[in-house]
């Protein structure tokens, strides 16, 4: 490769990493003066990125998860995932019974005792290397009340 190409390509990969806020012009400059004898003082020329210059951001929901399942003790409920967008590389799942966490981190939970009578709701959470977001919650599924229990009215 020529020191011509070379630079080409540095230039392409310091304006890309300047636009998105990765490094800074001083950072930039100490690896100019390494490569390509840019004098003490000088500043290495950077540009503006261009007028339809998009930079990369974190992943956002367009389709949020589902849940699935029979609402009942010992069975399964599942999420899906839902759609996003900027191509998320993980994902993280919260489950929630009555508004409280519960469960585990994986895409399906197991109703327990302690859910009869709550609503169960799912959250993901997309992460890329630009951030993580969270989808709005799953629609909800009501695990029946334990018919073997009598609820009492507080008298005011």
């Amino acid at each position: 490769m020529s020191d011509y190409a070379r630079a080409a390509d540095y230039a392409r990969v310091f304006h890309i990493l300047f636009w998105n806020g990765v490094v800074t012009q001083d950072e930039i400059n100490t690896v100019a003066r390494a490569n390509f004898g840019l004098p003490e003082g000088d500043d290495y020329p950077m540009e503006p990125p261009p007028a339809d210059y998009t930079p990369p951001a974190p992943p956002s929901n367009i389709d949020v998860p589902h849940l699935s399942g029979t609402p009942a003790v010992g069975e399964v409920l599942s999420c899906t995932l839902g759609n996003w967008t900027g191509t998320p590389t993980g994902y993280a799942y919260a489950w929630q019974s009555g508004g409280a966490a519960v469960g585990n981190s994986l895409p399906t939970y197991t109703v327990a005792d302690t859910d009869q009578g709550n609503d169960i709701t799912c959250v993901v959470t997309a992460s890329n290397a630009y951030g993580a977001t969270p989808a709005p919650p799953s629609n909800a599924i009501s695990i029946p009340p334990d018919p073997g229990v009598t609820r009492r009215r507080s008298s005011a």
